[in-house]
């Protein structure tokens, strides 16, 4: 028994420097995204996308084997039962553990520095859109048949004027 547990403390070892390894390039394709959000660098954005879909992707798999293996320990797939893995667990595998956590929060910040960039942008592209859009509407003075259209003050004085 104790040699399984000791083998599946080492599977977890392996399995969180993987993580690891996944959560510092995530953190890396992160960086590059908020460069390329900040500089409005479009193509590059549509390629990023495609990455972090993978690499998320892969960090849930290697997620889902820690689980698995912590949970083959007996441990529960809760916050306590981490808790009590831990209290059980060797200093390099809390270690590893730390580190982890410590990505994960350094993950979910940028990830949220990004969604307000993207929001700015957005915005902005919404303002843009709009100006142009009222700009279009304006220029528009004149109608299919080659006559002024129809604007307020133009609508009144051909009205009077079409009166006399």
């Amino acid at each position: 028994m104790t040699q399984q547990v000791s083998s599946t403390q080492k599977l977890i070892a392996v399995g969180l420097t993987e993580e690891i390894d996944g959560f510092n390039k995530f953190k890396a394709l992160l960086l590059t995204e908020q460069e390329a959000l900040i500089s409005g660098d479009t193509t590059a954005l549509s390629e990023i996308t495609e990455s972090k879909d993978v690499h998320a992707q892969k960090l849930n798999e290697l997620a889902a084997d820690r689980t698995r293996l912590i949970n083959s320990l007996g441990f529960a797939d809760s916050r306590e039962g981490i808790m009590q893995w831990l209290s059980q667990s060797s200093e390099p595998l809390v270690a590893q553990w730390n580190t982890l956590l410590k990505l994960a929060k350094e993950i979910q910040h940028l990830n949220e520095v990004n969604g307000k960039l993207i929001q700015t942008r957005l915005q902005y592209t919404q303002q843009t859109l709009s100006a142009l859009l009222t700009a279009v509407n304006q220029a528009n003075l004149y109608g299919p048949t080659g006559q002024p259209s129809a604007t307020p003050q133009s609508g009144n004085v051909r009205g009077i004027i079409g009166k006399a």
